[in-house]
């Protein structure tokens, strides 16, 4: 059956508030629903800022709602769990809903709700109109939770591999990804769509799917440091950057106990580095240029995950992630924005396998 939802001015035609077509339109590709725009506007509504129509076949509206109610709550309950995880944030530590709508980019609602489903499952607890962690953040298990966990992981993973190790042929259909891993077309479309979202395929017109040419071409995946060479350094020196105190710390604390470790294992390894990346984006508080730099890192996700850097390389670029914090922490963010073009500069030419000098700050 088909939901008919009409966003005019803020609200729906059929009556719901607003904050229903914000969240479906996070939700859609989560909760397997199809997004179209109708052709006509209808009878009655004026003033329309678009049409919005979901389907799902055998559920009915009151059920799709629920369903995407709950689809956001997960996702949202396992982003705050993970940055108290990261944080190392301790029992009663306050877990405010203005402070995690403004740095997960939400309303405020959609927090709350995540919120109360953390309170449900005991990790976190309601105490003088405060919501505060009911539990230390090292102790939490993203893996165990019983909302974070996605059934389709693997196989997004499997797929997302596949495509980038050159076994999956440039141009595939789904009849031959179905035939190749046994899975139903409902799941595949699901992971593809999720695979297309993260950049790392395009649906051809017509028939079939292709892969991001990034994916396998050098010249690409060094187009993409220069990219980042114009966007991190900036967002240090974004008007309203400010230094978020607790992320720095667990930060760096991580990047010294890496630099007293002799062998870490490559996913860790790049893992800490997008943290590392990322944490100081979001400092800069420019929403574009937070979803583009965690863009970059979804896609060199599947060309860098598994090669590990020699220790030597490793221990070189743990140094300079904490020379970037003392930079930062003591003023000096135009030598921390300079050093950090150069960090990301030294790092595309080692990707390259062109040899580098060693690196120092440049003032």
């Amino acid at each position: 059956m088909f939901f008919d939802v009409y966003a005019c001015n803020g609200q729906l035609a059929s009556g719901c508030s607003g904050y229903w077509l914000y969240m479906a339109a996070i939700c859609v590709m989560g909760a397997g629903l199809r997004l179209c725009r109708k052709p006509r506007m209808p009878r009655g509504v004026r003033d329309w800022e678009g049409m919005l129509t979901f389907s799902m076949l055998g559920t009915t509206s009151f059920d799709m709602v629920h369903k995407l109610k709950g689809v956001l709550a997960a996702q949202v309950a396992t982003k705050i769990a993970e940055l108290a995880r990261q944080r190392s944030m301790h029992v009663g530590d306050p877990l405010r809903e203005v402070v995690l709508a403004s740095e997960l980019g939400l309303s405020r609602t959609p927090v709350r709700r995540g919120l109360t489903l953390l309170t449900q499952y005991g990790i976190a607890v309601k105490s003088d109109r405060t919501v505060r962690l009911a539990i230390e953040g090292e102790q939490i298990d993203l893996s165990t939770l019983p909302f974070g966990d996605d059934p389709l992981e693997d196989l997004y993973l499997r797929i997302a591999a596949d495509c980038a190790s050159g076994v999956i042929a440039e141009e595939f259909s789904e009849a031959e990804l179905i035939r190749k891993l046994n899975v139903s077309r409902g799941k595949l479309l699901k992971v593809l769509g999720r695979l297309a979202n993260d950049g790392m395929v395009n649906r051809k017109a017509g028939h079939g799917w292709r892969i991001s040419p990034f994916l396998r071409d050098v010249n690409a995946h060094i187009e993409s440091y220069r990219f980042r060479m114009s966007i991190e350094p900036a967002a240090i020196m974004e008007p309203d950057f400010r230094i978020d105190t607790s992320a720095f710390k667990e930060i760096r604390s991580v990047q010294m106990a890496m630099l007293e470790r002799e062998a870490i294992p490559a996913e860790e390894v790049f893992e800490n580095g997008c943290r590392f990346h990322e944490m100081l984006v979001r400092c800069s508080g420019n929403r574009f240029f937070i979803e583009a730099v965690e863009r970059q890192n979804q896609l060199r996700r599947f060309i860098e995950y598994h090669a590990a850097p020699e220790h030597c390389v490793l221990t070189k670029q743990c140094k300079e992630h904490l020379e970037i914090l003392d930079l930062i922490e003591s003023g000096s963010r135009e030598h921390a924005s300079a050093f950090m073009r150069r960090h990301l500069d030294v790092a595309s030419k080692d990707k390259d396998g062109q040899p580098v000098e060693g690196i120092g700050p440049q003032f």
